[in-house]
């Protein structure tokens, strides 16, 4: 969802029962000003190795379009298993693991930690138990 001029809106568990796990992201946008908009896909990334690119300024590769210069992946990851992400001149990335135990450099991060990445040219992750992580490489 990208609120651009403004939206009322409002998040809630439906269930009396189930509980439900919720991540809200912010990103600034590229351009001020503009029109609200919604988009909705099921989460099928959860199927695929490997980072998978859910949500992008341009919405290319069947990705959601966001109103901002970032590429946000997810990705699952097997114990053991790992991408090593590239990142551009000028960009830094931030790294939110949603389940498991990933290492990201020298860092160990479990569920509900996050890293923010600057300066470097590279991210090396590795999942030391299953993981769940969005990575999002921002300018």
């Amino acid at each position: 969802m990208s609120a651009g001029r403004g939206v009322v809106h409002a998040e809630w568990n439906a269930s009396h029962s189930a509980p439900v796990r919720f991540i809200q992201v912010w990103l600034l946008p590229t351009r001020p000003d503009t029109a609200p908009s919604w988009e909705w896909a099921a989460p099928g990334w959860r199927d695929k190795p490997g980072p998978v690119l859910v949500a992008s300024g341009d919405g290319r590769d069947g990705s959601l379009r966001v109103g901002s210069d970032a590429d946000v992946y997810a990705a699952r990851l097997s114990a053991g298993h790992g991408f090593t992400h590239a990142l551009r001149a000028g960009r830094g990335a931030w790294l939110q693991v949603l389940d498991g135990r990933v290492s990201a450099g020298a860092s160990s991060l479990e569920a509900g930690d996050g890293l923010a990445i600057s300066e470097t040219d590279s991210l090396e992750l590795r999942a030391s138990q299953d993981a769940e992580l969005l990575l999002f490489d921002l300018a």
